[in-house]
């Protein structure tokens, strides 16, 4: 049989077929040759997925850059103190004694914080000094009754009662309130 004979469309298409085999062995052939092919295929699509979005993100940010520039100087660098301004309002008072019952001596001095609920009455004391002088059972009788008989001014939060406490020092001669 005669041997056949490609044509010449044929034989370049073989040839183009072998010259990329050829180049794809070459490119798996060892390690850096296939990371530098990887490599090479990633930073091609990063440069065609970036390049769209890179202008109109720089220019966002130089929009956003210029825009922070020039209102800057309008705000002030120095720190305002704020209480400063401030006007003071009665929103909130504490509480304090309206009548104290009647009073009577006590040999040490004694000072008790007595919490008043919204009625404007004590509900409870803690006793801050003279614990001594209030272990004595009618030192101790005597100012729960004088708590017991003094009517308070409830504190108030936005004009509305509201519990609190008051400090009262009993002395020899002399009763001292805080609020």
């Amino acid at each position: 049989m005669p041997r056949l004979q490609p044509t010449k469309q044929q034989s370049l298409q073989l040839r183009i077929l072998a010259s990329k085999e050829r180049v794809r062995a070459a490119r798996f052939a060892d390690w850096p040759s296939t990371f530098r092919y990887l490599s090479g295929r990633f930073s091609l699509h990063l440069e065609n997925v970036m390049k769209p979005i890179a202008v109109p993100a720089v220019g966002g940010l130089m929009v956003a850059l210029a825009l922070f520039l020039l209102l800057s100087p309008v705000y002030p660098l120095r720190t305002v103190n704020a209480a400063s301004f401030d006007v003071p309002t009665r929103l909130s008072t504490t509480a304090s004694v309206k009548t104290m019952a009647a009073y009577t001596s006590v040999e040490r001095p004694v000072t008790l914080l007595v919490q008043v609920n919204n009625e404007g009455r004590a509900v409870g004391y803690l006793i801050e000094e003279g614990q001594v002088a209030m272990q004595n059972e009618a030192v101790r009788r005597r100012i729960e009754q004088i708590l017991l008989f003094t009517v308070f001014t409830p504190a108030t939060n936005f004009g509305l009662p509201c519990a609190g406490e008051v400090r009262i020092s009993v002395d020899r001669n002399v009763v001292l309130v805080q609020g």
